[in-house]
């Protein structure tokens, strides 16, 4: 999966508008072409956008629920998106220990499921 989404709230805002990362997902980069979210995705997209209007007790609960959720998808999905946008998300208040560790297993698997598989034969890189 590609690092060159971006997140914002309104569709035509992208990168270039200065806006980095924001708090919903909907566009790629420069705002060019809509992320297309499957009927399983779709549901959680909605719950991210509205994590933030939620009092700190029932966003540390959706917070976990949502880790969960991410979880289960299939790895060909938007699941890394997803992910890192909870961990951004996650940081914002005191969601706890347990959801904290909960959304940090699910970018991290998230992220080793999107990594590009090698062979045997391919070169291993060195950083």
């Amino acid at each position: 999966m590609s690092h060159d989404r971006t997140w914002t709230p309104y569709p035509s805002a992208g990168r270039a508008a200065g806006c980095g990362r924001a708090a919903h997902p909907s566009v790629s980069a420069g705002g060019a072409e809509p992320i297309v979210w499957s009927e399983e995705e779709k549901p959680i997209v909605d719950q991210l956008r509205g994590l933030r209007s939620l009092d700190e007790k029932k966003r540390a609960k959706a917070t976990l629920q949502l880790a969960l959720r991410i979880r289960k998808l299939d790895p060909a999905a938007h699941k890394e998106l997803l992910a890192e946008q909870l961990a951004n998300l996650a940081t914002e208040g005191d969601a706890g220990h347990k959801t904290l560790q909960e959304v940090a297993a699910t970018l991290a698997q998230a992220l080793k499921e999107s990594r590009p598989r090698r062979s045997k034969t391919s070169p291993t890189w060195r950083t």
